[in-house]
């Protein structure tokens, strides 16, 4: 076997495997969704506003990530307002703040390029990867398309406050 051959093998191999992981992840997922859906609210967990930062120091057109307990959250400012989104991106998990860009009202993720409409969390492009078309198909149909999830965000004295979506 010539090493093009071999690579092509591995390749397929570990194409594969990552779509077997990511579907068992997919399911894993639903099933905690699931149940957090039916759980009852913890007293003064998520249906609190907590306060993230200083409204101040979020300029128009950028972002920042937090945390808020374990849950990552995104920040934006842009001409429409104030934004606050899952901090991750929805495909493969990839940090938002870090390179993605915001226009049009949407946030696109840099690595495969997946774009949400940051008022509903929408998806407007599912991984198109423009670079290689055939791979962006083969990468989108990894997982099922999920919309980025949106948090209340509001400033009052100065500061940016959140409340988590449950």
């Amino acid at each position: 076997m010539g090493w093009l051959t071999r690579r092509l093998v591995l390749e397929v191999r570990f194409t594969h495997n990552l779509a077997y992981y990511t579907t068992r992840i997919d399911t894993l997922e639903d099933q905690i969704l699931t149940m957090s859906d039916t759980a009852l609210p913890m007293e003064g967990s998520q249906s609190q506003w907590k306060r993230v930062m200083k409204s101040a120091k979020l300029k128009m057109g950028k972002k920042k990530m937090k945390n808020i307990g374990l849950t990552s959250i995104m920040l934006i400012r842009t001409e429409n307002g104030l934004h606050a989104t899952g901090a991750l991106c929805r495909h493969m998990w990839w940090p938002l703040a870090y390179g993605g860009k915001v226009k049009d009202g949407c946030v696109r993720c840099p690595l495969h390029q997946s774009t949400y409409h940051l008022e509903d969390g929408g998806v407007k492009e599912w991984s198109p990867f423009p670079l290689f078309p055939l791979y962006g198909r083969l990468l989108a149909k990894m997982r099922k398309k999920r919309p980025l999830q949106i948090h209340n965000v509001r400033e009052i004295d100065g500061w940016i406050e959140v409340r988590l979506a449950c």
